[in-house]
């Protein structure tokens, strides 16, 4: 369910090639490739399994990036998401497509498939999730990148240290302000 929007997704509707776990590459632009794309991610026995609506996903979109800043080559960032994949998820069939389309965020969509090559569902949690981003972050860096990972929670940690800066700095120029007054 859902695997047929998720690949025109991920393509831009076959503008994007797409690359599997096995490193071949997709042109969706063509319909053969593109039924061979959408067969590779799904088997014959999900449509037996899950006729109705109520059927669970068969596939997650997790997307991937590093700061344009960081000047992450295309091939890099593939490279670092299949690595990761592999070791993470090595049962797991999955795409990759690089997104440049937002200029300042480009990014690697993944579209891995939840039941493995047994059948077996993989639950993905946040905690996994981290320590996908610490693997890409890590694997770009053995590339030579000066990339590092943050997280959700660290960022709205430097907020508040920089509300708690700005509060501190007023408090003690009207503390400044106060000492002078007094004689």
């Amino acid at each position: 369910r859902g695997i047929k929007n998720s690949i025109n997704y991920i393509t831009r509707e076959g503008e994007i090639t797409l690359r599997d776990n096995d490193g071949k590459e997709y042109q969706l632009d063509c319909d053969r490739e593109r039924s061979d794309a959408y067969k590779y991610l799904s088997d014959p026995e999900d449509r037996l399994m899950y006729k109705d609506e109520k059927a669970p996903n068969l596939v997650h979109n997790i997307v991937f990036s590093s700061p344009k800043i960081a000047g992450v080559s295309e091939k890099d960032a593939l490279d670092s998401v299949e690595k990761l994949l592999k070791e993470k998820c090595p049962d797991n069939r999955f795409f990759l497509a690089y997104h440049t389309d937002k200029e300042h965020h480009p990014h690697v969509h993944a579209l891995l498939r939840i039941p493995d090559n047994s059948g077996k569902r993989i639950n993905i949690r946040k905690n996994d999730l981290r320590d996908m981003r610490d693997g890409f972050c890590k694997n770009l860096q053995l590339k030579g990148y000066d990339v590092k990972a943050t997280h959700r929670y660290q960022q709205g940690l430097k907020q508040k240290l920089r509300k708690d800066c700005v509060t501190c700095m007023k408090s003690s120029s009207l503390a400044e302000q106060t000492t002078n007054l007094i004689p």
